[in-house]
């Protein structure tokens, strides 16, 4: 913001532009990780949210499938969970396959 504020012939003196450039892109690319880190520890919440998977833990699992999926491919590598989500998801899938199967025999 100061080098903006500065006039065409103040700017034309300022010797390290280079420096203050190279630093501004630091600055932003540091800002951008932190908002994928971010990004990718509200997932991890969500999936460690999802606990002793149950036939009511339908919602849960989609909720943090969803915001996995709606995660940049840079931010899902960031998701230290996504292997537990899966798991949910499977144990998920085996309840309602038994389920279904109690259902039948009764």
């Amino acid at each position: 913001k100061a080098y903006a504020d500065l006039t065409e012939a103040q700017q034309k003196l300022v010797e390290k532009k280079a420096d203050l450039e190279a630093a501004r892109a630091a600055y932003e690319a540091l800002v951008a990780a932190k908002a994928d880190q971010d990004a990718a520890k509200a997932v991890d919440d969500k999936i460690a949210a999802i606990g002793k998977v149950t036939l009511d833990s339908k919602a849960a699992i989609e909720e943090a499938e969803k915001a996995y999926a709606d995660l940049t491919e840079a931010q899902q590598k960031l998701v230290e969970k996504k292997a537990d989500l899966d798991a949910a998801r499977a144990a998920y899938e085996d309840l309602v396959a038994a389920k279904a199967v109690d259902d039948k025999i009764a």
